[in-house]
């Protein structure tokens, strides 16, 4: 089981490895510490994990609602990620508010940054759920005529998967799932259940019909059946937010 800094270097390296979200090389760092947490030093890590632009802020927005001390304790990670009730106990414009007065200046935030980062959860009283943020680009894009391909290839990638194991391989896994579809304007919805073969990534020992989450691509674990209804609960309150149902 992997502890509260290891979920979120796991969730964090397929958009280092990108280079989307954080500088060069910061993927091998995260990686080598999500396969042997004594190899790195844990200061180095959240260090790492602190040039993220939006990782931060969101967990300590989280932690601070619900009066967790280490923004990386497991059931924060795990809120933000994968979602659960800590998701609930945020107050989205009383707890960003307090987030801009006592963490901006210590961690050289833009407050204006931080209230545009948080402006989609303040407004619609959105979950911080990593969902809202992946799929930020798209908020607008509801209200175009057509979506091509690489919209939704942007958005299933982005936000965090979840599927059940239907084959297994040395380095592949083949899951069933539910991509995003936009079946008309101004609508984001789960489509039909297709299969879809992802990296092992870090999922170890891994049985048919087990559950697991990826990003990206990139396996992360696997999951309980309680954590994958919560991914698709909040995930799915995420559409509903952008699809102005909220």
């Amino acid at each position: 089981m992997f502890s509260g800094l290891q979920l979120a270097a796991a969730f964090a390296v397929g958009p280092s490895k990108l280079g989307t979200c954080s500088s060069s090389g910061v993927h091998l760092l995260l990686t080598r510490y999500v396969n042997n947490p004594v190899s790195v030093s844990q200061d180095e890590v959240r260090a790492a994990l602190g040039s993220f632009p939006a990782l931060m802020p969101h967990l300590l927005l989280i932690a601070l609602a619900n009066g967790i001390d280490d923004p990386f304790a497991a059931k924060v990670v795990e809120a933000y990620w994968i979602g659960n009730r800590l998701l609930d106990n945020v107050d989205s414009r009383r707890h960003v508010q307090r987030l801009i007065a006592t963490e901006a200046k210590r961690h050289g935030w833009k407050e204006i940054d931080l209230a545009l980062m948080f402006a989609k959860t303040i407004s619609c009283q959105a979950r911080p759920h990593h969902s809202l943020y992946a799929l930020r680009p798209f908020w607008n894009s509801g209200r175009q005529t057509s979506f091509s391909p690489d919209i939704q290839d942007k958005c299933n990638g982005c936000r965090v998967g979840w599927g059940q194991v239907v084959n297994i391989s040395d380095r592949k896994l083949t899951v069933d799932y539910q991509p995003l579809v936009f079946p008309k304007p101004n609508c984001v919805e789960f489509g039909g259940k297709t299969t879809i073969e992802i990296d092992r990534g870090f999922i170890g020992d891994v049985e048919l019909n087990d559950w697991v989450a990826f990003h990206l691509g990139l396996g992360i674990d696997k999951i309980t059946k309680q954590q994958q209804a919560n991914l698709r609960q909040y995930t799915a309150a995420t559409l509903a937010v952008i699809n102005g149902n909220s």
